[in-house]
């Protein structure tokens, strides 16, 4: 990519995205999970099930990261369903909204494992709004 500094010079540049802070919520939104309490994985980097979240004795290897291409083939089944129930069924399944995400266009981008947690927020609210 050629963008132009002050003076109209063209430079080569290669931008990439390194992380984006936010806080919980925000991921959920940025990354197009559902939130609440009730979701199946309710993780924005992994797709470990809301019942394993608290076991210890997971590994990297056991649980399988969201990735672009795996939230794309789980949207097309999503848009393939027949009926309104079995795609409410697969969206409840995979915590997921079925839309098109706008960081999946920038390349070397996965916004799902991009995702900082912005831990002075979350510990702010821990301590104020408990």
């Amino acid at each position: 990519m050629r963008i132009p500094d002050s003076r109209a010079t063209l430079h080569r540049a290669f931008p990439f995205f390194a992380y984006y802070q936010a806080d919980w919520p925000e991921g959920k939104k940025v990354t197009l999970l559902k939130d609440g309490r009730n979701t199946a994985k309710p993780c924005h980097g992994c797709l470990v099930p809301k019942e394993d979240l608290d076991k210890i004795s997971h590994t990297i290897r056991a649980t399988p990261f969201r990735t672009h291409d795996s939230i794309r083939g789980i949207i097309r089944q999503i848009e393939g369903c027949k009926t309104k129930a079995s795609k409410k069924k697969l969206e409840t399944e995979h915590s997921l909204h079925p839309y098109t995400n706008s960081f999946w266009a920038l390349p070397g981008c996965n916004v799902y494992l991009q995702i900082a947690p912005d831990l002075i927020h979350q510990f702010f609210l821990g301590l104020v709004k408990t």
